[in-house]
């Protein structure tokens, strides 16, 4: 049963009180063996004022100077076991005015100086100026035995007067002043210090020995009554010792024991300045009424702290593994070469992790609210749906901030997962102490996102456990202002790190390049001036051989000793390529779709190696409606000169105009205009070719209808037809993916097109399609094209360019090339082997003096013959006149094929056997 006469002190605060009861006022008054010499076993009083007349008067008033023992006519005396009001101000109106010695409770329901302990520091005192006015009161347990003995808690009242009340104290009020004061009271103080007389330690010392206590001299109350008078009122300052400050409370208010030392000067105020005829007594204190609670501990507030932290941090493993895994695959770059910009790439991103965390977290709080935890029914639902938004942009932000230091998904996904659970195991057992310890650094520690968002879990926690157990609200907006609620500077930091984090993360890409293309200097957004001065042309062309010399100087000054490898002058169709770029206007013409000037690419030197020239001054233009093929061997600076044309590196010198844009100032623009197949698929392996088409259409400005006719004309054209298009490209044969590839780079209609190696892995079927759907689509396109395939190169090209040595050798049309670089025939015959010398000798002696034999295997010769001094009908002459004196069993005489040219163009550049593999 629940009530004060049933319950035990642990569980009478969780019963119903509908009618408090009323305790006396009592002032805090130090035990018999530790009040202050030379006064004991007088309890001291100081007391000073400006006037000094006046503050004795006060003083003078402070206790009255009898006692009624008139109990039976009072209320008291009528109280009966059913009422379950204890009236404690009768005592007061009956003159009693008492000191505790014991500490004060958080709670006035019971007040534990009326408590009986066992317990000599627990003592109540009746406190008066002179003791020997204080009535008997051996006959009190008769006058109440039968009114409240019935209670436990106030079971002294019936036990006799020595229980009920200890003992009569004299008071001591002493005249002195603020200083004094002031040094008395602080040297009550354990560890004090003070530098008091010899005989006032000795004092203490011996009295210490003989209690077996630490304690020191303490004093009651002090007043101050500074300039108080009759006219201006009452101004006073009280000493009081502060038990919760000097041994603390848990966090839990204290009552401190000033209500009746405050009444004690206004009541003596009042007396003196009307002459003892009116007084403002404080009869009793009172709490207010009370709703039965029962205990609520809840422990999930606790455990569910670190949990919950690691719960919601579970999105960035998901966010930053994508980002990464698009760079590192080479996505990013591909969906930019074809239009997507940074901005819009950011701002999907964003929208849409924005939108699964907020449908994560909603699914979050409705689970546990369903399931009626209270961390998230007692805490208000806008501080933490807010807490939780600004989380959510802080990590997706900081998502953003850690992708640009990861080359590979596996690394990150190994970080972020090691950084979530790591950083929710440090809060759990090391900021969980700081934040206890309220150490000022703690605020530093939750700079770093993982411990901010720990901290307002622990918030959380910390509040709805206090509401379970005290059957209350818990984290609201008014508990901010709370000590040490840190919620509010938590999210005042989200806010502010929420756009920093985006800004670093932007800054960080673009001046550090992990696969978003080229990278920036690091004041780039200053770089104006410096863009004007290194531009590559401007309304005359720099002079590159300036730049050559300086680079050959550095080349020289290196260690190793470096020969650049190339023909002494230009021949006449690079010379003629020349002529016509640096004839074409600055601005651009509508000819050319592409135009590059001076394009030079140099890679600077590492460990002790020279600096690398891989396109050495570029000039080439490229006509509307024409595809221009590069070959060249490998490390020619074929790909080199790409990359800088698509964007993903930046020229050293020299620019190129991409439909009339220059790359060095308006590629973003030029990624609108641009198609790209890369030499190896980059491909979603989640979405079907259709989907692909469908995304890298609307790059282009494609929609509705139009679209959806573009997307079914690209598969046709490759022959991926509706049931390929449905399919998951991971489904895809490597031929399929690369012909999808090439559907991506066309899509749109883009003015230039960039296709590296297209039919590399194809079937012969296939490329012949490929090559078909390249023709029908060149119209009104620039197309540049790089092979390894001669075959492809001369059916698809308009003009070819051989590269070697970053420079650009020849170029023309293939048919150009093969009568300007072929001016040979190829001549085969095969004889038995026994007749290889006789062979021999007759190519020499009827044929041509100057054929150089290039092949001999067997009975097989293979000759080149100068077609300068040998015709085709030559051949056919000589042919048959051999027959008649040694046994020919097979022969042929073709022209010189594109790879023959090639061959030797390469040869002739310097190109080693190696690099033409």
């Amino acid at each position: 049963m629940c009530g004060l006469q049933y319950s035990t002190t642990e569980q009478a605060p969780f019963c119903s009180i509908p009618h408090p009861l009323s305790w006396p006022p009592v002032m805090q008054t130090p035990n018999e063996f530790i009040r202050a010499e030379p006064w004991a076993p007088d309890a001291v009083m100081f007391h000073t004022g400006q006037d000094t007349g006046l503050a004795n008067a006060i003083a003078s008033f402070m206790f009255s100077g009898s006692v009624s023992t008139n109990f039976a006519s009072s209320k008291f005396a009528q109280m009966t076991v059913e009422q379950d009001t204890f009236r404690g101000e009768v005592l007061t109106e009956l003159g009693f005015a008492f000191g505790a010695s014991s500490e004060s409770s958080p709670s006035h329901q019971v007040d534990p100086a009326f408590v009986p302990r066992n317990d000599p520091d627990s003592n109540l005192f009746v406190l008066n100026q002179n003791c020997s006015v204080v009535p008997d009161t051996s006959g009190i347990d008769a006058v109440v035995s039968g009114a409240v003995s019935d209670f436990p808690l106030l079971s002294s009242f019936g036990g006799g007067a020595d229980e009920f009340i200890n003992s009569c104290v004299n008071t001591l009020f002493v005249l002195s002043d603020v200083e004094r004061i002031n040094r008395h009271f602080f040297c009550s103080f354990d560890e004090a210090k003070c530098n008091a007389s010899v005989e006032f330690n000795e004092r203490v010392n011996r009295r210490r020995l003989l209690q077996d206590t630490d304690a020191v001299a303490e004093y009651s109350n002090a007043w101050d009554f500074k300039a108080s008078d009759n006219v201006s009122g009452l101004e006073v300052d009280i000493w009081y010792k502060d038990t919760d400050t000097i041994a603390g409370n848990d966090g839990l208010p204290d009552i401190q024991r000033v209500n009746l030392p405050m009444n004690l000067a206004s009541n003596s105020w009042v007396k003196a300045a009307l002459d003892g005829s009116y007084s403002s007594q404080l009869l009793a204190l009172v709490e207010f009424p009370l709703q039965e609670t029962k205990l609520r501990l809840d422990l999930a507030s606790f455990l569910s702290v670190l949990l919950f932290t690691w719960v919601i941090q579970l999105f960035l493993p998901l966010m930053l593994v994508q980002l990464v895994y698009e760079k590192a695959n080479r996505l990013r770059i591909i969906m930019k070469m074809h239009g997507l910009g940074d901005a819009a790439y950011w701002i999907v991103n964003y929208a849409y992790y924005l939108l699964l965390y907020i449908v994560y977290i909603g699914i979050f709080v409705a689970v546990g609210s369903a399931v009626d935890l209270a961390i998230f029914r007692l805490n208000d639902y806008g501080v933490q749906l807010l807490f939780y938004f600004l989380f959510g942009n802080v990590q997706i932000a900081f998502s953003f901030l850690l992708s640009s230091f990861f080359q590979t998904t596996l690394t990150a996904m190994v970080f972020s997962f090691l950084w979530v659970f790591g950083t929710g195991l440090l809060g759990n057992v090391l900021l969980v102490r700081l934040i206890e310890r309220d150490v000022f650094y703690v605020k530093l520690i939750q700079l770093i996102p993982a411990f901010g968002a720990y901290r307002g879990w622990y918030e959380l926690g910390q509040h709805s456990f206090r509401a379970a157990f005290r059957n209350s609200d818990g984290l609201s907006w008014s508990s901010f202002t709370d000590d040490n609620n840190d919620m509010d500077f938590v999210m005042i930091l989200f806010v502010a790190e929420w756009p920093l984090f985006m800004i670093a993360a932007w800054y960080i890409e673009q001046i550090y390049s992990t696969g978003t293309g080229v990278h920036r200097h690091p004041l780039y957004f200053l770089d104006r001036l410096r863009k004007q001065k290194s531009k590559g042309f401007k309304n005359k062309h720099d002079d590159p051989r300036g730049l050559e010399l300086q680079e050959t100087a550095l080349i020289s000054d290196a260690k190793p000793t470096v020969v650049e490898m190339g023909v002494d002058e230009e021949e006449e169709d690079v010379a003629a390529e020349r002529r016509r770029v640096e004839s074409i206007p600055f601005v651009g013409d509508d000819e050319n779709a592409i135009i590059i000037r001076g394009l030079r690419k140099v890679f600077p030197s590492a460990e002790g190696n020279p600096p690398k020239v891989a396109v050495k001054d570029l000039y080439m233009a490229v006509r509307r409606g024409e595809v221009v093929g590069l070959l060249g061997p490998n490390g020619a600076g074929k790909t080199t000169a790409i990359n800088m044309l698509v964007g993903f590196m930046e020229p050293t010198s020299g620019s190129a105009l991409i439909d009339g844009l220059d790359i060095t100032e308006s590629m973003d623009l030029i990624y609108d205009r641009m198609g790209v197949c890369p030499q190896h698929n980059l491909l979603w392996d989640t979405l079907t070719g259709a989907e692909h088409l469908l995304f890298y259409g609307r790059l282009k400005g494609l929609s509705g209808p139009a679209l959806k006719k573009a997307v079914a004309n690209a598969l046709n054209s490759v022959h991926l037809f509706s049931g390929d298009g449905d399919r998951l490209v991971q489904t895809y044969s490597g031929g399929m993916k690369r012909r999808l590839s090439v559907a991506i780079s066309l899509i749109g209609d883009p003015k230039v097109v960039y296709l590296d190696e297209p039919s590399t892995g194809l079937d012969p079927a296939s490329r012949r399609n490929l090559w078909d759907a390249v023709k029908q689509a060149k119209k009104n396109k620039a197309i540049i094209l790089t092979t390894h395939s001669m075959q492809e190169a001369g059916v698809l090209c308009d003009r070819l360019g051989i590269f070697v040595n970053g420079s650009l050798m020849v170029i023309g049309k293939p048919q150009q090339l093969t009568s300007r670089y072929g001016d040979y025939l190829i001549f085969t015959i095969t004889t038995v082997p026994d007749d290889n010398e006789a062979m021999k000798g007759l190519v020499f002696q009827h044929l041509a003096a100057n054929a150089q034999l290039t092949y001999e295997v067997g009975g097989t010769l293979i000759y080149e013959v100068p077609t300068a001094s040998t015709k085709p009908s030559d051949v056919f002459t000589f042919v048959e006149n051999a027959k008649s004196q040694i046994k020919v069993l097979d022969w042929a005489v073709t022209n010189a094929t594109l790879e023959e040219v090639f061959m030797k163009v390469a040869a002739k550049a310097g190109a080693t056997s190696d690099v033409l593999n």
